[in-house]
């Protein structure tokens, strides 16, 4: 008795081997294919690579834009509530900022930002300029006092 359980164990540890063993033939297979994806890789790979120059270019030219920051693109933003031509009161409670000079508008940005300036509008405004840099600021106003 004690026999025949060993044996059938040792039929089952022979079994495992074999299909162990079997997998392993399935997956020298898979790694061909993935030779082929291999060699297929770098062809795209040196596309890429001719056309890496194109991009590199391009945040250069972006990173000369972001140092004069555009005043109309930056207005977009504020239009919605001051009209295009900056010539609405904002939501109705805000003085028309149409015609004001360029250092006005940039004391008025600035007061916004740090609180010093504002009435109704005070809370809403310090949210708007909050992430505007100083050239940012000057741009803005140097844009809305030419509209």
């Amino acid at each position: 008795m004690k026999l025949g359980i060993a044996l059938a164990s040792l039929s089952l540890v022979a079994v495992s081997f074999t299909a162990c063993g079997g997998e392993d033939k399935p997956a020298e297979k898979a790694p061909a294919p993935a030779v082929e994806t291999k060699a297929e890789t770098p062809a795209p790979a040196v596309e890429s690579k001719a056309e890496t120059p194109a991009p590199v270019t391009a945040p250069a030219a972006e990173e000369t834009a972001s140092a004069a920051p555009d005043g109309k693109a930056l207005f977009a933003k504020c239009a919605a509530c001051h009209g295009q031509n900056a010539e609405k009161s904002a939501l109705g409670k805000s003085q028309v900022i149409a015609g004001w000079d360029a250092a006005k508008i940039e004391t008025a940005l600035n007061g916004y930002k740090d609180g010093s300036y504002g009435g109704a509008m005070k809370g809403l405004m310090k949210g708007q300029v909050a992430t505007l840099s100083d050239a940012d600021t000057k741009a803005l106003a140097e844009y809305v006092s030419g509209l």
